[in-house]
């Protein structure tokens, strides 16, 4: 199953709304500059699932970050500055019963 992506891009900037709502929603996403930061927020109904936020260089095989980016509850995290370098991201919620969940990627761009 696969959640939804609604991306807006500025100059500086970048953010990826994403809706999840169903156990193993997933999203991948590719940020087209290199990033100086990134935060992921969390908002919505959790039914006891986890959020996270997975690092890829493929595009196709995804692992936790080193410094692992997880939610349980509505909130924000800031991705350490050395798990920015992956070439692909991938937020997912697994053990939910039934999510309802929009997270929210803000990525600053290098200028």
């Amino acid at each position: 199953m696969a959640g939804t992506l609604n991306r807006v891009a500025e100059m500086h900037h970048c953010v990826w709304a994403i809706a999840l709502t169903a156990n193993n929603d997933a999203v991948t996403f590719r940020p087209n500059h290199a990033m100086r930061g990134m935060t992921v927020q969390a908002e919505g109904t959790f039914s006891s699932g986890t959020v996270a936020l997975q690092g890829s260089n493929d595009g196709s095989t995804f692992y936790a970050l080193p410094t692992a980016v997880s939610l349980t509850a509505a909130g924000i995290k800031s991705v350490a500055q050395l798990d920015l370098a992956y070439d692909y991201f991938k937020v997912i919620v697994t053990g939910a019963t039934t999510p309802d969940l929009v997270v929210t990627v803000h990525a600053l761009h290098n200028t």
